[in-house]
């Protein structure tokens, strides 16, 4: 009697075992919203990119962006790649890492008001010091989140060294996809 009063009531246990068990797995997913690729959280590209050249270097300067690529508050930039490229004409630019620059600067809505605003006003700098008088650089200034995903770059500088009196091109940096 023991045996099939278990065996009765095992399709009832079964199923109130699985019933907790699926609201279990349920509740326990996380955030419920539709997957994003890492690139839709990849920082805009940086502001106000110029350089200059001083009598051994170009200086770089910018400012970080403000927002994603899907439109949100950056809150995770870790920082800054610098790329450089030798300029040869009709020839797709190879640039390559010269530098990392940190961002210092807690952009997150945690940060105090005041430290989010002074970190938006906030000039980097980059000193290239291995330039070559008579030579054409190209450069790019890509923002980098926590998540090691790079933004893009609006703009490419062309500098063609000779000290203080360089010549100094910008270009969108769909101008320059066009001129090759």
């Amino acid at each position: 009697m023991k045996v099939s009063f278990v065996l009765r009531r095992l399709p009832r246990v079964f199923a109130v075992v699985s019933l907790l068990v699926l609201l279990l797995a349920l509740s326990a997913c996380g955030k419920k919203a539709r997957p994003e690729p890492p690139e839709a959280s990849a920082p805009e590209p940086v502001r106000f990119l110029l350089a200059k050249a001083d009598v051994d270097a170009v200086i770089l300067t910018w400012r970080a962006p403000e927002k994603d690529a899907s439109g949100d508050s950056l809150e995770d930039l870790a920082g800054y790649v610098v790329k450089r490229s030798d300029y040869e004409k009709d020839e797709r630019p190879d640039f390559e890492e010269i530098a990392e620059v940190e961002a210092p600067l807690d952009l997150s809505d945690e940060a105090p008001k005041g430290e989010r605003e002074a970190a938006k006003k906030v000039e980097y700098v980059y000193r290239d010091t291995e330039v070559e008088a008579g030579k054409t650089y190209e450069y790019v200034v890509l923002p980098i989140n926590d998540s090691d995903v790079e933004g893009g770059a609006a703009a490419i500088l062309r500098v063609t060294f000779i000290g203080t009196a360089s010549v100094i091109e910008n270009f969108s940096a769909e101008q320059r996809a066009k001129t090759q």
